[in-house]
């Protein structure tokens, strides 16, 4: 096989012969670990968009894997569909601090970090502490309006490229693989 990305295919019937060689398993795994490259791209491309001083809530921009019921999967499932999300808030959520709280003194509140991230995205209803104090709301920032939407238009291409590219090279390991046995 040469190392361009046309796996020595004159066009679709041959890609559709290779891949009628291939399992369904192997299939999905080279399409979730395309898809996953492209939610990279996605991610960076929201992280890079974000403008300075918000360096906590870049931490706050991930993507995962699920499935149906929106569980968090670590690896490709052999039945059912799966559901792949990227913004602010999603996956692994950062740990609360274990043990004694720092005390802030007068200081209202931490700002925008990760745990909080889609605040500024999304806005608040009005909020009450638990002995029922008022402490606001915050509508959707002027600068955070269609946040997300802008970024995936901004990223469509390099989307489209890193799936394919991934795909390919997967495709390809399996072939490989397969060759040898």
């Amino acid at each position: 096989m040469s190392n361009d990305m046309s796996l020595d295919l004159d066009g679709r019937a041959a890609f559709q012969r290779i891949v009628k060689r291939l399992t369904e398993t192997e299939i999905k795994r080279a399409a979730d670990s395309a898809n996953l490259q492209g939610l990279k791209v996605i991610r960076d491309t929201a992280k890079n968009r974000l403008p300075r001083g918000y360096k906590r809530l870049r931490r706050g921009i991930r993507y995962t894997r699920t499935n149906r019921s929106g569980r968090k999967l670590k690896r490709v499932p052999k039945h059912g569909q799966l559901y792949y999300k990227v913004g602010v808030g999603v996956g692994v959520k950062p740990s609360a601090k274990v043990g004694v709280q720092k005390n802030r003194g007068k200081k209202k509140g931490v700002g925008i970090s990760a745990k909080n991230a889609h605040w500024p995205m999304l806005g608040t209803e009005n909020r009450w502490t638990k002995r029922g104090r008022f402490t606001g709301r915050m509508p959707v920032q002027k600068n955070f309006a269609g946040f997300m939407a802008a970024t995936l238009r901004a990223s469509r291409g390099g989307y489209r490229k890193a799936v394919r590219r991934e795909f390919f090279n997967k495709i390809r390991a399996i072939l490989v693989r397969k060759r040898r046995r």
